[in-house]
């Protein structure tokens, strides 16, 4: 009987690569955890797609909404007039809307940062979790073969 092992160097990269991919997450999640005030929207395996302007940032909430001043004009289109009290308070309605709809965008803002964060996190410890059980599972459970020789 003669003992063959069926070596596959192509697990052995694919493991390789998996952890290189994992440990690169999590030393540029640790980067962003320190590095920056606020974790970056567009986390750590979006390639390119922040740089694209695809993510909102809290200063795009603040540029979207104004408080529009309006200017009542009497009938003749040349001289302003005092706004009625149903004018009045449409405006005042319109102030409240905007400032809760600014409010809710910060908000999204901040849960896609918290988003963010955690599928950094998952994603980083999900590669090395793979590559390592492909790399030290490789070197357990070695296929080993018998053949008969004749």
């Amino acid at each position: 009987m003669e003992e063959t092992s069926k070596d596959r160097p192509w697990l052995l990269f694919l493991g390789v690569v998996l952890l290189l991919i994992g440990v690169y997450g999590t030393i540029r999640t640790v980067v962003n955890f320190i590095a920056f005030e606020k974790y970056p929207i567009g986390g750590v395996f979006s390639f390119g797609l922040a740089e694209s302007g695809q993510y909102q940032r809290e200063a795009d909430c603040v540029s979207g909404y104004y408080y529009p001043t309006a200017l009542y004009y009497k009938e003749d289109g040349m001289t302003h007039r005092q706004p009625t009290i149903e004018e009045e308070r449409l405006t005042v309605e319109q102030k409240q809307q905007t400032a809760i709809q600014l409010e809710n965008c910060i908000a999204g803002v901040g849960e896609a940062r918290d988003a963010a964060k955690v599928n950094d996190l998952s994603q980083s410890i999900l590669f090395l979790l793979l590559g390592g059980a492909i790399w030290f599972g490789r070197r357990i459970f070695r296929h080993k073969s018998f053949t008969v020789s004749l």
